[in-house]
Protein backbone atom coordinates (compact mmCIF):
# COMPACT_ATOMS: atom_id res chain seq x y z
CA UNK A 1 0.00 0.00 0.00
CA UNK A 2 1.02 3.62 -0.68
CA UNK A 3 2.22 5.42 2.50
CA UNK A 4 1.47 9.19 2.75
CA UNK A 5 1.76 9.24 6.34
CA UNK A 6 5.70 9.76 6.97
CA UNK A 7 6.33 9.87 3.34
CA UNK A 8 8.89 12.39 2.01
CA UNK A 9 7.78 15.36 -0.60
CA UNK A 10 9.65 14.45 -3.40
CA UNK A 11 11.19 17.40 -4.84
CA UNK A 12 9.65 19.66 -2.67
CA UNK A 13 11.29 21.52 0.33
CA UNK A 14 7.95 22.24 2.27
CA UNK A 15 7.61 23.57 5.93
CA UNK A 16 4.20 21.56 6.68
CA UNK A 17 2.55 20.33 10.42
CA UNK A 18 0.79 24.12 10.76
CA UNK A 19 -1.05 22.73 13.44
CA UNK A 20 -3.51 25.31 14.60
CA UNK A 21 -3.49 23.36 16.88
CA UNK A 22 -11.16 26.51 4.69
CA UNK A 23 -23.64 30.78 -4.10
CA UNK A 24 -23.10 27.07 -4.53
CA UNK A 25 -24.13 25.76 -7.79
CA UNK A 26 -25.25 23.13 -9.07
CA UNK A 27 -21.86 20.92 -9.88
CA UNK A 28 -20.68 21.32 -13.65
CA UNK A 29 -21.88 18.13 -15.83
CA UNK A 30 -18.67 16.81 -16.11
CA UNK A 31 -18.41 16.26 -12.34
CA UNK A 32 -17.32 12.38 -12.24
CA UNK A 33 -17.56 12.26 -15.63
CA UNK A 34 -15.06 10.00 -17.02
CA UNK A 35 -14.22 7.78 -14.75
CA UNK A 36 -11.34 5.59 -15.72
CA UNK A 37 -9.58 8.40 -16.40
CA UNK A 38 -9.59 9.61 -12.39
CA UNK A 39 -8.81 6.08 -11.47
CA UNK A 40 -5.77 7.29 -9.75
CA UNK A 41 -7.44 9.66 -7.56
CA UNK A 42 -9.94 7.68 -6.51
CA UNK A 43 -6.93 4.87 -5.68
CA UNK A 44 -4.64 7.26 -3.83
CA UNK A 45 -7.79 8.48 -1.95
CA UNK A 46 -8.72 5.30 -0.78
CA UNK A 47 -5.30 4.22 0.11
CA UNK A 48 -5.05 7.11 2.51
CA UNK A 49 -8.44 7.09 3.78
CA UNK A 50 -7.04 3.46 4.72
CA UNK A 51 -3.69 4.17 6.09
CA UNK A 52 -5.22 7.20 8.21
CA UNK A 53 -8.30 5.02 9.74
CA UNK A 54 -10.25 8.29 9.70
CA UNK A 55 -14.04 8.25 9.55
CA UNK A 56 -14.07 9.24 6.09
CA UNK A 57 -12.24 12.29 4.02
CA UNK A 58 -13.39 13.75 0.40
CA UNK A 59 -10.80 14.68 -2.03
CA UNK A 60 -11.81 17.24 -5.05
CA UNK A 61 -9.69 18.07 -8.08
CA UNK A 62 -9.91 20.70 -11.01
CA UNK A 63 -8.90 21.06 -14.33
CA UNK A 64 -10.05 23.47 -16.98
CA UNK A 65 -11.77 20.73 -18.48
CA UNK A 66 -13.71 19.07 -15.58
CA UNK A 67 -13.87 18.54 -11.97
CA UNK A 68 -13.94 15.35 -9.57
CA UNK A 69 -15.01 14.45 -6.08
CA UNK A 70 -14.51 10.96 -4.50
CA UNK A 71 -15.58 10.58 -0.88
CA UNK A 72 -14.32 7.68 1.35
CA UNK A 73 -15.89 5.83 4.67
CA UNK A 74 -18.55 7.82 6.34
CA UNK A 75 -19.47 11.36 7.19
CA UNK A 76 -18.31 10.44 10.84
CA UNK A 77 -18.58 8.13 14.24
CA UNK A 78 -22.33 6.38 14.41
CA UNK A 79 -23.20 8.24 10.62
CA UNK A 80 -23.51 5.57 7.65
CA UNK A 81 -23.65 8.42 4.68
CA UNK A 82 -20.79 8.67 2.51
CA UNK A 83 -19.27 12.22 2.35
CA UNK A 84 -19.15 13.92 -0.47
CA UNK A 85 -18.04 17.69 -2.31
CA UNK A 86 -20.98 19.67 0.09
CA UNK A 87 -19.98 17.50 3.52
CA UNK A 88 -18.69 19.90 6.04
CA UNK A 89 -15.06 20.02 7.75
CA UNK A 90 -13.04 22.45 9.97
CA UNK A 91 -10.48 23.51 7.85
CA UNK A 92 -8.22 24.71 10.33
CA UNK A 93 -5.49 26.81 8.97
CA UNK A 94 -6.52 26.86 5.78
CA UNK A 95 -8.47 29.34 7.06
CA UNK A 96 -5.84 31.69 6.85
CA UNK A 97 -6.36 31.97 3.42
CA UNK A 98 -9.55 33.64 3.58
CA UNK A 99 -8.02 35.80 6.23
CA UNK A 100 -5.48 37.33 3.92
CA UNK A 101 -7.52 36.96 0.66
CA UNK A 102 -10.18 39.44 2.96
CA UNK A 103 -7.04 42.08 3.96
CA UNK A 104 -6.41 41.87 0.07
CA UNK A 105 -9.84 42.47 -0.78
CA UNK A 106 -9.81 45.72 2.03
CA UNK A 107 -6.51 47.12 0.94
CA UNK A 108 -7.62 46.70 -2.64
CA UNK A 109 -10.74 49.11 -1.87
CA UNK A 110 -8.53 51.18 0.52
CA UNK A 111 -10.16 50.36 3.85
CA UNK A 112 -6.64 49.32 5.21
CA UNK A 113 -3.25 49.34 3.57
CA UNK A 114 -0.96 46.31 3.91
CA UNK A 115 1.70 48.33 5.32
CA UNK A 116 0.03 50.09 7.64
CA UNK A 117 1.22 49.59 11.35
CA UNK A 118 -0.74 47.19 13.89
CA UNK A 119 -0.68 49.75 15.65
CA UNK A 120 -3.21 51.98 13.87
CA UNK A 121 -5.59 49.60 14.67
CA UNK A 122 -5.12 49.00 18.06
CA UNK A 123 -6.63 50.70 21.09
CA UNK A 124 -4.30 53.75 22.20
CA UNK A 125 -3.97 52.15 25.26
CA UNK A 126 -1.78 49.73 23.87
CA UNK A 127 1.89 50.09 22.76
CA UNK A 128 2.95 49.28 19.54
CA UNK A 129 4.50 46.10 18.63
CA UNK A 130 7.91 47.66 17.07
CA UNK A 131 11.59 46.39 16.79
CA UNK A 132 13.52 49.83 16.71
CA UNK A 133 11.97 52.09 14.42
CA UNK A 134 10.27 49.20 12.46
CA UNK A 135 6.61 48.47 13.07
CA UNK A 136 4.96 45.65 12.46
CA UNK A 137 2.14 45.99 9.32
CA UNK A 138 -0.71 43.92 8.67
CA UNK A 139 0.74 42.05 5.87
CA UNK A 140 3.91 41.33 7.95
CA UNK A 141 1.04 39.32 10.14
CA UNK A 142 -0.12 38.00 7.08
CA UNK A 143 3.16 36.66 5.96
CA UNK A 144 4.01 35.35 8.94
CA UNK A 145 7.46 37.78 9.04
CA UNK A 146 5.85 40.02 11.84
CA UNK A 147 8.49 38.42 15.08
CA UNK A 148 5.78 37.11 16.84
CA UNK A 149 6.06 33.77 18.53
CA UNK A 150 3.98 31.01 16.88
CA UNK A 151 1.63 30.86 19.88
CA UNK A 152 0.45 33.89 22.34
CA UNK A 153 2.30 33.20 25.67
CA UNK A 154 -0.85 33.48 28.05
CA UNK A 155 -2.91 30.67 26.17
CA UNK A 156 -3.20 28.44 28.95
CA UNK A 157 -6.04 26.42 27.86
CA UNK A 158 -8.18 24.42 30.59
CA UNK A 159 -8.59 21.54 28.31
CA UNK A 160 -6.32 20.60 26.05
CA UNK A 161 -8.80 18.73 23.52
CA UNK A 162 -9.87 22.31 22.52
CA UNK A 163 -7.00 24.75 23.15
CA UNK A 164 -8.43 27.97 21.71
CA UNK A 165 -11.38 28.18 23.87
CA UNK A 166 -11.95 31.46 25.93
CA UNK A 167 -9.23 33.18 24.51
CA UNK A 168 -10.70 36.31 23.97
CA UNK A 169 -10.04 39.89 23.26
CA UNK A 170 -8.96 40.77 26.50
CA UNK A 171 -6.62 37.85 26.50
CA UNK A 172 -4.84 38.50 22.85
CA UNK A 173 -5.17 42.22 23.85
CA UNK A 174 -2.60 41.94 27.07
CA UNK A 175 -0.41 39.05 24.78
CA UNK A 176 0.35 42.21 22.04
CA UNK A 177 0.80 44.66 25.26
CA UNK A 178 3.24 42.49 26.45
CA UNK A 179 5.09 40.53 23.46
CA UNK A 180 8.63 40.47 22.52
CA UNK A 181 9.13 40.22 18.82
CA UNK A 182 11.57 36.90 18.04
CA UNK A 183 13.07 38.95 15.18
CA UNK A 184 12.45 42.32 12.90
CA UNK A 185 9.47 42.70 11.40
CA UNK A 186 9.76 41.41 7.72
CA UNK A 187 13.11 40.12 8.69
CA UNK A 188 12.25 36.55 9.18
CA UNK A 189 9.40 33.73 8.71
CA UNK A 190 8.51 32.07 11.62
CA UNK A 191 4.39 30.47 11.46
CA UNK A 192 2.52 32.39 13.50
CA UNK A 193 -1.26 31.58 14.43
CA UNK A 194 -0.88 34.03 17.10
CA UNK A 195 0.02 36.60 14.04
CA UNK A 196 -2.64 35.08 12.09
CA UNK A 197 -5.31 35.44 14.86
CA UNK A 198 -4.27 39.11 15.91
CA UNK A 199 -4.85 39.50 11.87
CA UNK A 200 -8.47 38.55 11.78
CA UNK A 201 -9.29 40.14 14.57
CA UNK A 202 -8.13 43.67 13.47
CA UNK A 203 -9.82 43.37 10.34
CA UNK A 204 -12.97 42.89 12.24
CA UNK A 205 -11.79 46.13 13.83
CA UNK A 206 -11.35 47.73 10.49
CA UNK A 207 -14.90 46.27 9.03
CA UNK A 208 -17.03 46.97 12.11
CA UNK A 209 -18.10 43.42 11.92
CA UNK A 210 -17.66 40.17 13.11
CA UNK A 211 -15.15 37.60 11.21
CA UNK A 212 -17.42 35.81 9.95
CA UNK A 213 -19.41 38.25 8.84
CA UNK A 214 -15.95 39.87 7.00
CA UNK A 215 -15.39 36.49 5.38
CA UNK A 216 -18.59 35.51 4.45
CA UNK A 217 -19.91 38.97 2.47
CA UNK A 218 -15.73 39.67 1.08
CA UNK A 219 -15.14 36.47 0.15
CA UNK A 220 -18.22 33.72 0.16
CA UNK A 221 -20.61 35.92 -1.77
CA UNK A 222 -18.94 37.15 -4.19
CA UNK A 223 -17.09 33.53 -4.92
CA UNK A 224 -20.38 31.83 -4.72
CA UNK A 225 -19.42 29.94 -2.06
CA UNK A 226 -22.40 28.55 0.36
CA UNK A 227 -20.67 26.01 2.29
CA UNK A 228 -18.50 28.67 4.62
CA UNK A 229 -19.29 29.02 8.34
CA UNK A 230 -17.62 30.36 11.27
CA UNK A 231 -19.60 27.65 13.68
CA UNK A 232 -20.44 24.34 13.09
CA UNK A 233 -23.76 25.30 14.33
CA UNK A 234 -24.55 26.79 11.30
CA UNK A 235 -24.89 24.50 9.02
CA UNK A 236 -27.09 21.47 8.23
CA UNK A 237 -26.33 19.01 10.69
CA UNK A 238 -26.79 16.46 8.09
CA UNK A 239 -23.78 17.58 5.98
CA UNK A 240 -21.52 18.47 9.06
CA UNK A 241 -18.57 16.17 9.66
CA UNK A 242 -17.70 14.22 12.74
CA UNK A 243 -13.99 13.65 13.55
CA UNK A 244 -11.83 11.75 15.68
CA UNK A 245 -8.47 12.30 17.71
CA UNK A 246 -6.57 12.40 20.42
CA UNK A 247 -4.24 9.36 21.54
CA UNK A 248 -7.05 7.06 21.60
CA UNK A 249 -8.81 7.95 18.06
CA UNK A 250 -11.66 9.29 20.03
CA UNK A 251 -14.25 11.23 18.48
CA UNK A 252 -13.92 15.29 19.82
CA UNK A 253 -15.54 18.00 19.01
CA UNK A 254 -14.47 20.66 16.94
CA UNK A 255 -12.28 23.34 17.92
CA UNK A 256 -13.73 26.44 18.99
CA UNK A 257 -12.06 29.88 18.57
CA UNK A 258 -13.01 33.24 19.85
CA UNK A 259 -9.93 36.04 19.12
CA UNK A 260 -8.14 34.24 17.04
CA UNK A 261 -10.33 32.78 15.04
CA UNK A 262 -8.59 34.18 11.76
CA UNK A 263 -6.05 31.61 12.62
CA UNK A 264 -8.28 28.72 12.17
CA UNK A 265 -11.88 28.49 12.74
CA UNK A 266 -14.14 28.40 9.48
CA UNK A 267 -15.89 25.37 8.26
CA UNK A 268 -16.17 24.75 4.36
CA UNK A 269 -16.67 21.86 2.18
CA UNK A 270 -14.53 20.64 -1.07
CA UNK A 271 -17.45 21.78 -3.52
CA UNK A 272 -16.31 25.79 -2.00
CA UNK A 273 -12.84 24.94 -1.63
CA UNK A 274 -12.35 23.72 -5.23
CA UNK A 275 -14.39 27.07 -6.21
CA UNK A 276 -11.90 29.51 -4.21
CA UNK A 277 -9.18 27.57 -6.00
CA UNK A 278 -10.50 27.73 -9.59
CA UNK A 279 -11.05 31.65 -8.66
CA UNK A 280 -6.99 31.45 -7.86
CA UNK A 281 -6.12 29.99 -10.71
CA UNK A 282 -8.08 32.41 -12.72
CA UNK A 283 -8.64 35.69 -11.25
CA UNK A 284 -9.59 38.04 -13.47
CA UNK A 285 -12.73 35.64 -14.24
CA UNK A 286 -14.03 36.85 -10.79
CA UNK A 287 -15.71 39.97 -9.08
CA UNK A 288 -12.32 39.25 -6.62
CA UNK A 289 -9.36 39.78 -9.34
CA UNK A 290 -7.85 42.52 -8.19
CA UNK A 291 -7.70 41.00 -4.45
CA UNK A 292 -6.68 37.22 -5.40
CA UNK A 293 -3.75 38.90 -7.49
CA UNK A 294 -2.71 40.38 -4.50
CA UNK A 295 -3.24 37.71 -1.74
CA UNK A 296 -1.03 35.04 -4.30
CA UNK A 297 1.87 37.72 -4.91
CA UNK A 298 5.31 36.26 -3.57
CA UNK A 299 6.01 38.78 -0.70
CA UNK A 300 8.92 36.90 1.59
CA UNK A 301 11.03 34.30 0.48
CA UNK A 302 12.66 32.31 3.77
CA UNK A 303 16.21 30.73 2.70
CA UNK A 304 14.52 27.22 3.69
CA UNK A 305 11.23 27.30 2.71
CA UNK A 306 8.38 28.14 0.32
CA UNK A 307 7.49 31.80 -0.08
CA UNK A 308 4.71 33.62 1.53
CA UNK A 309 1.86 36.02 -0.09
CA UNK A 310 -1.27 37.19 2.41
CA UNK A 311 -2.03 33.95 3.10
CA UNK A 312 -1.17 31.29 0.22
CA UNK A 313 2.35 29.72 0.49
CA UNK A 314 4.29 29.80 -3.14
CA UNK A 315 5.62 26.05 -3.50
CA UNK A 316 8.15 25.71 -6.29
CA UNK A 317 6.95 22.49 -8.35
CA UNK A 318 8.93 21.59 -11.54
CA UNK A 319 9.81 25.07 -11.93
CA UNK A 320 5.56 26.03 -11.68
CA UNK A 321 4.86 28.37 -8.81
CA UNK A 322 1.53 25.92 -6.81
CA UNK A 323 -0.53 27.75 -4.02
CA UNK A 324 -0.76 25.84 -1.03
CA UNK A 325 -2.09 25.67 2.65
CA UNK A 326 -2.79 23.32 5.00
CA UNK A 327 -4.42 22.76 8.50
CA UNK A 328 -5.14 20.30 11.53
CA UNK A 329 -7.55 20.50 14.52
CA UNK A 330 -7.63 18.06 16.97
CA UNK A 331 -10.25 16.32 15.08
CA UNK A 332 -9.52 17.23 10.74
CA UNK A 333 -7.34 18.05 8.80
CA UNK A 334 -7.34 19.57 5.48
CA UNK A 335 -5.15 20.89 2.20
CA UNK A 336 -5.51 22.78 -0.95
CA UNK A 337 -3.22 23.00 -3.43
CA UNK A 338 -3.40 25.54 -6.85
CA UNK A 339 -1.46 25.18 -10.43
CA UNK A 340 -2.76 28.10 -11.72
CA UNK A 341 -0.12 28.07 -14.54
CA UNK A 342 -2.31 24.58 -15.31
CA UNK A 343 -5.39 26.19 -13.93
CA UNK A 344 -5.02 22.86 -12.02
CA UNK A 345 -6.88 22.44 -8.10
CA UNK A 346 -6.31 19.75 -5.84
CA UNK A 347 -8.29 19.64 -2.21
CA UNK A 348 -8.86 17.47 0.57
CA UNK A 349 -11.09 17.02 3.73
CA UNK A 350 -10.51 14.08 6.79
CA UNK A 351 -12.41 13.60 9.67
CA UNK A 352 -9.07 13.12 11.97
CA UNK A 353 -5.98 15.44 12.77
CA UNK A 354 -3.81 14.22 9.85
CA UNK A 355 -1.77 16.19 7.20
CA UNK A 356 -3.27 15.70 3.17
CA UNK A 357 -0.78 17.74 1.94
CA UNK A 358 1.25 14.60 0.54
CA UNK A 359 -1.97 13.44 -0.66
CA UNK A 360 -3.25 16.77 -2.46
CA UNK A 361 0.52 17.41 -3.95
CA UNK A 362 0.07 14.03 -5.35
CA UNK A 363 -3.27 14.51 -7.28
CA UNK A 364 -2.27 17.76 -8.09
CA UNK A 365 0.78 15.66 -9.81
CA UNK A 366 -1.15 13.50 -12.08
CA UNK A 367 -4.29 15.49 -13.52
CA UNK A 368 -4.46 15.43 -16.97
CA UNK A 369 -3.40 17.88 -18.91
CA UNK A 370 -5.83 21.29 -19.90
CA UNK A 371 -7.35 21.71 -23.31
CA UNK A 372 -4.74 23.63 -24.35
CA UNK A 373 -1.95 21.12 -23.01
CA UNK A 374 -0.47 23.14 -20.74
Amino acid sequence: MRSFLCRPLARLAVTLAFVVGCGFQSPPEELNADLDGWADADSLAEAYHAETEAPGLVVGAATPDTQHVHGAGTVGPEREAVPTERTVYQIGSVTKVFTGLALANMAAEGTVALDQPVSGRLPDSLSTLTAGEAPVTLEHLATHTSGLARLPDNLDPEDQTNPYAGYGEEELMAFVESAELEAGPGEAYEYSNAGAGLLGHLLERADDRPYGEVVRERIAEPLGLEDLYREPSEAPDERLARGIGGFFNEPLPPWEFDALAGAGALFGSVADLLRLGEAAAAPGETALGEALRKAQEPRFEPEDGPAVGLGWHVLEVEGREVLWHNGQTGSFGSALAVDPERGHVAVALVSSSTDPTPLVLEILEELPLGRDGA
